[in-house]
């Protein structure tokens, strides 16, 4: 069977400090990056995850404004 992962980022549009909630999580470990719009790492940190649960704070303020994508990685599976 498949995962579901469940996520949720706010607030957006933001200053860069964002919330991150993920829920569904199947490993103790969960890594968070981010690309920017040429498809470049701008950040990469792997938290652990509580009862298959992330809750999370980062701080990307210093990143200067643009899109930018947020990846969740567990194991083989991304969201």
């Amino acid at each position: 069977g498949s995962a579901e992962v469940y996520t949720i980022i706010y607030p957006n549009p933001s200053t860069g400090i964002y919330q991150i909630s993920a829920s569904g999580l199947m490993l103790e470990q969960a890594e968070v990056i981010i690309v920017n719009a040429l498809g470049e790492q701008v950040f990469n940190q792997v938290y652990a995850t509580t009862a298959n649960n992330l809750e999370t704070t980062i701080d990307i303020g210093h990143l200067p404004k643009g899109m930018y994508i947020l990846q969740i990685r567990c194991g083989n599976i991304v969201d």
